[in-house]
């Protein structure tokens, strides 16, 4: 055969392979599936850090130079913390006004720095969150360890916690009744506070 048949026959052959593999090659790449994001949000809400206490806590009745000191609390100051804060800390203080009863003058009034305050146990719960270890502090064990009221005093404390928590305790007043006062229904105020860090 000539040569110039077996060059063109080569040539075509080559070609035909090449076509196959373009072929080929088409069907192994797909094109890619498709896809659509959408990006979403959401707000997770807080609300407040709060204290209540019993309105009214009848104390009793002693005469002057003596303690009036209950032996029950002045009933139950509960904190609750829905912040949902990390940390979340707190204090609860504890303040009092004078005690006088009607007709004023020194004779009257019972200084708030005759009146002793003592917390006894702060018991918690909730605060754990994100593993968060809460640790709740009293501010007075006993009796003992009371303090008088003439200066703003700890009552109950949190620190070391995340998330919400609520706490309570039954605090303790006793009434150190000056020698020189006259008889008479005495009312005074005592308040609890508390304050996030």
């Amino acid at each position: 055969m000539d040569s110039r048949f077996k060059q063109l026959g080569r040539v075509t052959s080559r070609v035909g392979l090449s076509v196959v593999a373009v072929a080929a090659l088409g069907v192994v790449t797909a094109a890619p599936a498709s896809a659509a994001d959408t990006g979403t949000t959401f707000t997770v809400t807080g609300d407040v850090l709060g204290i209540t206490a019993p309105a009214n806590a009848p104390l009793g009745s002693g005469a002057p130079g003596t303690d009036i000191a209950p032996v029950a609390g002045i009933g139950t100051v509960t904190v609750t913390d829905g912040r949902a804060v990390q940390p979340a800390v707190w204090t609860a203080t504890v303040t009092a006004t004078a005690f006088t009863t009607p007709g004023g003058g020194a004779s009257r009034t019972i200084a708030n720095s005759n009146v002793d305050y003592w917390s006894g146990t702060c018991t918690g719960t909730g605060g754990d969150g994100g593993g968060a270890t809460p640790v709740w502090t009293g501010g007075q064990a006993n009796a003992g360890a009371a303090v008088d009221l003439s200066t703003s005093r700890t009552a109950c404390g949190l620190t070391g916690g995340a998330g919400i928590n609520t706490a309570s305790w039954d605090p303790h007043l006793i009434v150190n009744v000056p020698g020189n006062v006259v008889a008479g229904d005495y009312s005074g105020t005592v308040t609890h506070s508390v304050a996030g860090a």
